[in-house]
């Protein structure tokens, strides 16, 4: 990480932002990181709009009402559109942004159509994209994206990334 970067990170549920609370002081980084017990979507208001260059972001990947939920409530929450939804996410993310600033997000390439409208709803042009497959011969589980606010359009893609040979030894990747 750069020496004079700080970053704000949001976890909503108490336990796991305690367990990220004691991981920043464990690696004395209370200075540059700040864990916020609080919703995403209060972000703006928390840390200001148009404050920051860049935005990660993995959130949850089963869509409201379409998916089986998890079983443990902890589980539910972060696997599950179950309040706060993709778009939720997104506008959040938008509003914090400064101009030109950068989202990266971790997302099911099962979902990729209905990522690409809801970023580009809200002013963020994807820039980068980068399917994850488990083997060369598997289709896509995932999408690496990079998007930029208010940028023009123009769609770069990146070399798959593969987990696993086909004896099923991880890549050096």
């Amino acid at each position: 990480m750069e020496p004079s970067a700080r970053c704000d990170a949001f976890e909503w549920q108490p336990d796991m932002a305690d367990m990220a609370k004691r991981s920043v002081q464990l690696n004395h980084l209370e200075t540059r990181i700040a864990i916020h017990t609080e919703d995403l979507r209060n972000a703006p208001q928390i840390i200001g709009r148009e404050s920051v260059n860049g935005v990660v972001c993995n959130p949850p990947y089963g869509k409201q009402g379409s998916v089986i939920l998890s079983q443990t409530g902890a589980q539910c929450l972060a696997r599950h559109e179950t309040d706060c939804t993709l778009a939720d996410i997104v506008r959040a993310s938008s509003a914090i942004l400064r101009n030109q600033g950068r989202l990266w997000m971790v997302f099911p390439a099962t979902r990729m159509l209905e990522l690409l409208d809801v970023l580009r709803e809200n002013r963020l042009e994807p820039k980068q994209m980068r399917m994850v497959c488990a083997k060369l011969t598997k289709a896509p589980y995932l999408l690496l994206v990079e998007a930029v606010k208010n940028a023009k359009p123009m769609l770069k893609w990146l070399p798959p990334l593969v987990v696993y040979h086909e004896d099923g030894t991880e890549t050096s990747e």
